[in-house]
């Protein structure tokens, strides 16, 4: 049985069901599944690629005990194949056709159900092997990097087309079916993506963007994450895992993985109490009123950010209850912990789409600041500024707001240059503060 990572996050998700006993279970009438996108934005020198190996770890070593196990299976099948084709040949030969026709159910049957190497993690994969990656594991994965490759990829760099219907329906467990020339079909019933990459600023912002992306809802679906640089603090030597966090998490894990799909490989469903459930609407309720008020800018995003808490508390619930979760409903106790998370992740969410206003005018001015610090004019037209910031701005009309920003803190002074131009429009000039420049 193929198994995930975070086999709660493909195992269960949130259904309507009638009220079964004087307990009331009431269930919550979203359907959800919670596995979830995230996105860590951190600077190089982060330690990010060593945190990610030391957290996989367990999950890589479970992968490859897993494959150990079915390798003896594949090989008895891929003999057994091998027999069937040279058998299909022989009768092929002679003329046999309905022996022939047989052995070709019979081997196309055997190829639908070949056992298959097990995959938990992708990391710089192609849409087209994700949705076959997918295929291969009963639907589910997980995309787990150090890096924001994906999003370039996704939008084109080796296709150049934009493709991302495989994540937005891996999000939200719609069907995906592909049909392609010479190859079978792959048809996905239940999907359920798991992605958690970290990179640099420059992939936020152009992810945030690009158009197509924001158009299509890639953004509103990931959670964003900007935790406090710890480059200038950090240490040379740094405390090992004490021997009882590693063996807690190490056990946390294998819980989770160990959860078995359940019988047709259909979700099973969580269901809330009544106080979680109540509390549950309270947050609604309040944040509905939100995304017309101080979330309007955002509203994207705050549309799915009810969705999320909830994805946060079936994961909590699964952590807690990993022997049986759905025997179980969710408490109110989880549903107050999945809203103080979501909380964490609106305020990043915040930040991540104020890239694409005052706080990028902001980020760009201190380029500036740090650029025109390092050269001696003390004036330089537009363009000049510019080109000493060529790696931040991808045109000279980008540069605008940042250097108004420099202008309106007085770091600069603008004035008309009175150089003849012979004929072309004469072009701002900006004079250097010495109070600053001139330290």
């Amino acid at each position: 049985m193929i198994r995930s990572h975070c086999s709660f996050v493909h195992s269960y998700r949130f259904m309507p069901l009638a009220s079964h006993n004087l307990v009331c279970c009431v269930t919550f009438i979203f359907q959800t599944r919670p596995n979830l996108y995230i996105l860590i934005i951190a600077k190089s020198g982060e330690r990010k690629s060593s945190i990610v190996k030391t957290m996989t770890a367990v999950i890589c070593q479970f992968e490859e005990e897993e494959n150990h196990r079915r390798r003896s299976k594949m090989e008895q099948e891929d003999a057994q194949l091998s027999i069937l084709k040279k058998q299909l040949d022989q009768y092929e030969k002679a003329n046999k056709t309905e022996e022939a026709y047989s052995t070709r159910l019979q081997i196309k049957e055997l190829e639908r159900r070949h056992t298959r190497p097990l995959r938990l993690l992708a990391d710089d994969v192609t849409p087209e092997a994700l949705t076959s990656l997918l295929a291969d594991n009963c639907g589910i994965l997980s995309i787990i990097s150090t890096e924001g490759g994906l999003f370039d990829t996704l939008s084109g760099r080796y296709s150049n087309m934009v493709s991302i219907d495989t994540i937005l329906k891996a999000y939200t467990g719609d069907r995906i079916r592909v049909d392609r020339k010479n190859r079978d079909s792959e048809y996905i019933k239940d999907p359920a993506l798991t992605i958690l990459l970290s990179a640099q600023d420059n992939v936020l912002e152009e992810l945030i963007k690009n158009e197509v992306f924001r158009n299509r809802g890639l953004p509103a679906r990931i959670l964003y994450s900007r935790p406090k640089s710890r480059v200038g603090a950090r240490k040379y030597k740094v405390p090992e895992w004490s021997k009882e966090l590693h063996a807690g998490y190490t056990k946390l894990v294998l819980d989770l993985l160990n959860i078995p799909l359940p019988e047709g490989r259909q979700p099973n469903s969580l269901t809330l109490d009544e106080d979680a459930d109540q509390r549950a609407e309270q947050f609604f309720n309040k944040l509905e009123t939100r995304l017309v008020g101080d979330l309007t800018s955002i509203d994207d995003w705050g549309g799915k950010y009810f969705g999320n808490m909830m994805r946060i508390a079936g994961l909590l619930h699964c952590v807690r209850h990993r022997n049986a979760p759905s025997k179980k409903p969710v408490s109110r106790d989880t549903i107050e912990r999945a809203i103080k998370i979501s909380k964490y992740f609106l305020e990043h969410a915040k930040f991540a789409y104020s890239q694409l206003g005052a706080d990028k005018a902001v980020r760009g001015a201190k380029v500036i600041l740090k650029r025109l610090s390092e050269q001696d004019k003390r004036e330089l037209k537009r363009y000049e500024i510019f080109h000493l910031c060529r790696g931040e701005f991808s045109k000279t009309e980008d540069v605008k707001p940042s250097i108004d920003l420099l202008v309106e803190y007085g770091y600069l002074r603008e004035y008309n240059d009175s150089t003849p131009t012979g004929g072309r429009p004469r072009g701002s000039k900006y004079l250097l503060n010495p109070l600053f420049f001139d330290k």
